[in-house]
């Protein structure tokens, strides 16, 4: 018998957490653009998971594992995913390695951190504190577009991502509920990022 919780947001969970293992694969094998696709798809993901878990009952044990799962992926597809990425982009110096490596300590802190809260608190957190690491997918992803200067803009927006995990503002639990819209939008974005740079690496 397999270990773990498999249910229907497992299962979506786990299908991101390919996504993003497929991207480091992918950057270190060279392919950066499409290693920015599995980032990004991964990010679709993570998205889709908390819709499905909110329609799907749980027990308690299969919620605390869903927390739990959802967070050790997370540190894979946008703690370190994007670091893996970044470097395989050109970002190799010293100064950016170490803005990597923080990077990397501000998304596995703020995951730690939350996951304590929220196995505490009653009905769930109210507030958080930063932006959910998941904003990585969505800001890399921008940022490759201008690709021509990716270098030295990765490391800035590592640097910026790494104060915007950990800084103390409140945020609203409600606020982060996901617009339906964007359900529609992101997979859609994401179909055409794919489609566009599958057709620009054949055509190398």
């Amino acid at each position: 018998m397999l270990v773990g919780v498999y249910n229907a947001p497992t299962l979506v969970t786990l299908t991101g957490l390919i996504c993003g293992a497929g991207a480091c694969l992918l950057a270190l094998a060279g392919l950066s653009e499409l290693a920015v696709v599995g980032l990004i798809w991964a990010g679709i993901f993570d998205m889709f998971d908390g819709m499905v878990a909110r329609r799907t009952q749980m027990t308690a044990q299969e919620s605390a594992f869903g927390i739990q799962i959802d967070s050790l992926v997370d540190m894979v597809s946008f703690g370190i995913a994007p670091v893996i990425a970044a470097h395989s982009l050109g970002m190799t110096g010293v100064a950016a390695i170490i803005v990597s490596l923080l990077y990397v300590c501000a998304a596995g802190q703020r995951l730690a951190y939350f996951n304590v809260l929220q196995s505490e608190a009653e009905g769930g957190l109210k507030t958080y504190t930063g932006l959910p690491v998941t904003f990585a997918a969505l800001i890399f992803g921008i940022g490759f577009g201008a690709r021509a200067n990716f270098s030295q803009r990765t490391a800035t927006t590592c640097s910026s991502l790494h104060q915007a995990f950990v800084v103390p503002v409140c945020v609203p639990a409600k606020n982060l509920q996901t617009p339906r819209a964007i359900y529609i939008i992101m997979p859609l974005l994401a179909i055409g990022f794919t489609v566009y740079w599958l057709l620009a690496h054949g055509q190398r």
